[in-house]
C-alpha cells in the first residue's frame, strides 16, 4: 500500500499524528478488545505493519517474550497480558500483544499501525462489518 519509497534511507511517510518522547523512552502497547453476547461480538484490534528507524530503514520486528532491541533505542516484547469481565450476558476481554520502548535517543521513529474493527453477528449475517484503517504515527525527541 502506498509509496514504495517509504522505508527508503532519509524518506519518511506523512504522518496521522506526532508523539513526543518526554521520558526517557516511551511504550506502545498494540492490543485487542473483545466484547461479545450471545448472539454476536466486536473485536477492535492495533497491531504493527512497519517501523523506520531515524534514518528511514525498515526495522523487523521480534516477536520474543524478552525484550529484544530491533535497532539501537528500539525495542519489543510480545505479551499476553489479558484482563477479562463479565457483566450480565456480555463479556469482555482486553489483551496486550505486544509492546514496544521507544528510546529518546533514536528519535526520530515511524510506525505503522492498522486498527481493525470487526463485528460479527451470529443471528443476521447481513450486520456483520470489518474495516482496517492502516495510519503513521511519528515519535520525536
Amino acid at each position: 500500500m502506498g509509496d514504495d519509497s517509504v522505508g527508503s534511507p532519509g524518506v519518511f511517510p506523512p504522518v496521522r499524528g506526532t508523539v513526543r518522547v518526554e521520558q526517557p523512552f516511551a511504550v506502545v502497547e498494540l492490543t485487542t478488545y473483545y466484547r461479545g453476547k450471545t448472539n454476536a461480538y466486536v473485536v477492535e484490534r492495533t497491531s504493527l505493519v512497519k517501523i523506520l528507524d531515524r534514518s528511514g530503514q525498515t526495522v523487523e520486528p521480534c516477536w520474543n517474550d524478552e525484550w529484544c532491541e530491533l535497532a539501537p533505542g528500539i525495542e519489543m516484547q510480545r505479551t499476553r497480558l489479558s484482563r477479562r469481565y463479565a457483566v450480565g450476558g456480555r463479556s469482555m476481554e482486553f489483551v496486550t500483544t505486544g509492546r514496544l520502548r521507544i528510546h529518546r535517543y533514536a528519535c526520530p521513529v515511524h510506525l505503522q499501525l492498522c486498527d481493525k474493527l470487526e463485528y460479527v453477528d451470529y443471528d443476521d449475517s447481513s450486520l456483520s462489518s470489518q474495516a482496517d484503517t492502516e495510519y503513521w504515527v511519528r515519535y520525536e525527541a
